[in-house]
């Protein structure tokens, strides 16, 4: 929407109208490139754009775009360029039922130099050998190119096979079944404390060591499962509330329906939604940046929650909103992250990037008659896992169909079928809850001294129990 020229919209709305039906084929692609760059140039002579203007830039990525995947159809399918090919050698030309693959490139190269060979023959012209010598050296090319790529991609899945390797014996409590959360290398000994709880990052790792028998299956049941409630919905309780703690693990791993962590992911969402609305502003809070930097104009970062849903006290001293939160909603609840991110989007929370790292609705940290501050930094993680819910949303689950199709994943699917419990009683975290009658825009409690010399001295004391100042 941020391109508001009518002529140009009309132009990008024709791309997305006639894609489907235009990539299914080679050919197919490179008439519709042709013809899409065409269409962009006659309207762009039309239009006065400002160079300095975001839309040129986007378009500018555009043709980039445009000629980058057809200098790739020119070096991996020769024969869309060698259109001119003499009749008697038609048959070189392959006919595809759709994209080939760069295995197939390859297998299509052994085939075509033979055939190539064959029709060599002095009875040819020499515009005709010429041209058998230019389109064996683009096949040549091409298979030369599509093999490469296929042994880096076979390389790549060997490294990642041993990258995943992993030994979880050092940070491994066997008395508790539980990884700690690190390891002190100086002291040689695991940290003191544990992921112990089934709604956090945790479950993924858990799950995956599980799956590949690096841990036990006690280590999968022995996370925690407190339940909490939202009216009659049980839901699992998190550490920190945080979308992050639910919903990260979603991103590449398999939900079932009418199970207890699709349920929580559902009714946690609702939560966020309520939270929000009881506060005045848009929801999703999870970790993020928020408005604080150090020495070095760094913005610092920090676990933020909705109170009731995390065992952490002090979640509604905090209120800080991170668009990547609603983005991966999209995965659970699309219509409601929709309207959220529209929301967002019109309070201008967004920059060329995509949507800020967050907004800092918290009173404490706010200036008089700020109601928030964005904190304007993009976080490479948090982009990331925006682009994985998605690509979740709009391509059918690429992720989750590749998590599943792993044959050690396949043989630990049933731990993720875990059915809603039957339960009369509750964990309360309310009595945990801080007060969040605050609203954004209220004053704090901040006091401005512009001189010393008051009738009365103002003193500050700051004290953490044992040093006072």
């Amino acid at each position: 929407d941020k391109i508001k020229i009518p002529e140009l919209k009309k132009v990008l709305q024709g791309i997305a109208d006639h894609y489907k039906e235009s990539t299914e084929s080679p050919a197919a692609v490179k008439k519709y490139l042709d013809e899409l760059e065409q269409s962009l140039t006659r309207t762009l002579v039309h239009l006065d754009i400002d160079p300095e203007n975001e839309a040129d830039w986007w378009i500018q990525k555009i043709f980039a775009h445009i000629k980058n995947i057809k200098n790739d159809l020119s070096v991996f399918i020769p024969w869309l360029v060698y259109t001119d090919a003499p009749d008697k050698f038609k048959e070189l030309i392959p006919v595809l039922p759709g994209i080939p693959t760069f295995k197939q490139m390859a297998r299509i190269e052994q085939s075509l130099l033979h055939k190539i060979n064959e029709l060599y023959s002095p009875d040819n012209t020499e515009e005709e050998n010429d041209w058998l010598t230019n389109y064996r050296s683009g096949i040549t090319e091409a298979g030369r190119r599509a093999k490469a790529i296929v042994l880096t991609i076979e390389q790549l899945v060997i490294r990642c096979a041993q990258l995943s390797n992993m030994d979880f014996e050092f940070l491994y409590d066997r008395s508790q079944h539980l990884l700690t959360i690190g390891y002190n290398a100086e002291e040689h000994r695991r940290d003191n404390s544990f992921y112990d709880l089934l709604a956090s990052e945790a479950r993924l790792t858990t799950f995956v060591a599980v799956a590949q028998g690096k841990l036990p299956q006690q280590s999968w049941f022995a996370l925690g499962r407190q339940l909490t409630n939202i009216g009659t919905t049980p839901i699992l309780l998190s550490w920190s509330g945080s979308m992050f703690e639910y919903l990260m693990p979603v991103l590449v791993m398999p939900t079932y329906r009418n199970t207890l962590l699709e349920q929580t992911s559902k009714a946690v969402i609702q939560k966020q939604i309520e939270y929000g609305r009881k506060r005045g502003i848009p929801w999703g809070i999870s970790e993020s940046g928020y408005n604080m930097v150090d020495a070095a104009l760094n913005y610092q970062y920090h676990p933020f929650g909705v109170p009731g849903l995390g065992f952490k006290r002090g979640l509604g001293e905090d209120l800080v909103v991170s668009p990547y939160s609603t983005i991966m909603a999209l995965m659970v609840a699309p219509k409601d992250a929709y309207d959220n991110l529209q929301v967002l989007k019109g309070e201008g929370f967004e920059g060329r990037y995509g949507f800020y790292e967050a907004i800092d609705y918290t009173p404490a940290r706010l200036s008089r008659k700020q109601t928030y501050v964005v904190v304007k930094s993009f976080m490479a993680h948090h982009q990331g896992m925006s682009f994985l819910a998605i690509s979740h949303l709009v391509n059918s689950q690429p992720m989750q169909q590749r998590f599943e199709s792993d044959i050690e994943v396949k043989s630990a699917l049933l731990l993720l079928q875990e059915r809603i419990p039957r339960v009369t009683t509750f964990y309360s975290p309310s009595v945990h809850e801080a007060d969040t009658s605050i609203t954004p825009g209220a004053n704090g409690f901040m006091r401005v001294m512009n001189t010393p010399f008051t009738v009365i001295p103002e003193v500050q004391l700051l004290s953490n129990g044992r040093y006072h100042v």
